[in-house]
């Protein structure tokens, strides 16, 4: 019973000492919850994006453009960044 203990202890060590393996770990290139819907044909998930849009304003309806760059991934630029107004 002593020798399957040591092996085990001396196997988990050997597999905890290691550093992670990326051949496992998959990153998600989408994060929409319609992935057919998404705006950046499924690669929201990208950093440093840089992107375009036009809007209108709320008051007089004028049309304004703005371009803006993400530091991080779109989905979260898009709510955390304030776009650069052209």
């Amino acid at each position: 019973m002593n020798n399957v203990k040591r092996v085990t202890c001396s196997h988990n060590r050997n597999v905890l000492s290691q550093p992670p393996s990326t051949s496992h770990s998959v990153e998600r290139e989408c994060n929409c919850k319609k992935e057919n819907e998404c705006p950046l044909e499924r690669k929201c998930m990208e950093k440093e994006i840089v992107y375009e849009a036009e809007t209108t304003t709320k008051d007089n309806g004028e049309m304004k453009e703005y371009i803006g760059m993400t530091s991080i991934h779109y989905v979260q630029g898009t709510v955390q960044e304030p776009p650069e107004v052209i």
